[in-house]
């Protein structure tokens, strides 16, 4: 996946891999993102669609940082993956509705959180009270806005 988006070999990365399954029933409503338009606080965010059942929606969604409308917004299908600098916007997916109320509708996506090593949430004093006593006081703060306006996205079929 790495190589499909250019990531650079010469670096290492800290990534963090969630599965998450939306799901739609005509007594569930598919909510995408429980936050709304967000960002995580990574350099890079992965969404990896491997699976639409029976559903409409679950578009990606890219907005300017701090909100406003979107400037890209893309049905990711099964297979595809698209990515993002998270830094410079901010990221959302509309809720999905089941198509065929007889059936279970669901979306299923790994997102892929990704950070430059020297650049990882935890870092050495984390790791080293973890390695103490197995905590941390620590925050997980937001970077700083980028005041850039250019935006490059990427969308990528997986092999």
């Amino acid at each position: 996946m790495f190589k499909s988006f250019g990531f650079d070999s010469a670096f290492e990365y800290h990534t963090k891999v969630h599965q998450i399954r939306v799901v739609s029933t005509p007594d569930v409503h598919g909510v995408s993102v429980v936050e709304g338009p967000h960002r995580d606080g990574q350099d890079w965010q992965i969404v990896a669609v491997f699976n639409r059942h029976n559903i409409t929606g679950g578009q990606s969604q890219f907005l300017p940082s701090g909100g406003g409308r979107p400037f890209f917004t893309q049905t990711v299908k099964s297979g595809y993956a698209i990515c993002n600098e998270d830094a410079k916007m901010w990221h959302n997916a509309t809720d999905i509705k089941y198509v065929d109320d007889q059936i279970l509708g669901h979306r299923d996506i790994f997102i892929v959180a990704t950070n430059r090593w020297t650049h990882r949430k935890y870092g050495d004093e984390f790791e080293t009270a973890s390695l103490i006593d197995g905590t941390s006081d620590w925050k997980n703060e937001k970077p700083e806005e980028s005041p850039e306006t250019s935006v490059e996205l990427e969308y990528v079929a997986l092999n």
